[in-house]
């Protein structure tokens, strides 16, 4: 009976080694699972610090493109308002300009007047002139020929 009842708690304390033995795999098999998990979760959060690090860098180079767009726009925001004035005193001489070739066109075409008058006066002087030396001329000989006509004396 003893060896019955020893053989009986053999077979039972095999059982139970069996039965640790199994749990024990459960467990080592748990803990590769959780053990793979936890490389997982690392791999995962080095990615993100790393998507985190490019994104924060992007974000850093944006801010310096924005800077640098800002600067450029008010710059020629400050060039427009110089072109502006430039342009606006380029339009004022132009009109300046432009009364005084108006002006100048008045006074050249008073000035031809003038021209033609003086051009008239001095053709008519010069007719009244011609017609005085043919009068005296006619005169001239009118008196040379009486005074070389004999009626006279």
């Amino acid at each position: 009976m003893e060896v019955m009842s020893l053989q009986d708690h053999e077979r039972q304390l095999k059982f139970e080694i069996e039965t640790l033995r199994n749990q024990l795999e459960e467990e080592r098999s748990k803990v590769r699972n959780y053990m793979d998990q936890v490389r997982v979760q690392e791999e995962l959060g080095t990615s993100v610090r790393l998507e985190g690090a490019t994104a924060k860098s992007q974000l850093r180079e944006l801010e310096g493109m924005h800077t640098s767009a800002n600067v450029e726009n008010s710059q020629l925001r400050r060039d427009k308002a110089l072109l502006v004035d430039h342009v606006a005193e380029l339009q004022k001489q132009m009109t300046l300009k432009e009364d005084e070739i108006l002006r100048l066109r008045n006074h050249i075409h008073t000035l031809q007047g003038d021209v033609d008058r003086v051009r008239s006066a001095t053709l008519l002087e010069s007719s009244i002139q011609a017609q005085k030396w043919d009068e005296l001329q006619r005169l001239t000989r009118s008196l040379s020929a009486r005074s070389l006509s004999p009626d006279r004396y």
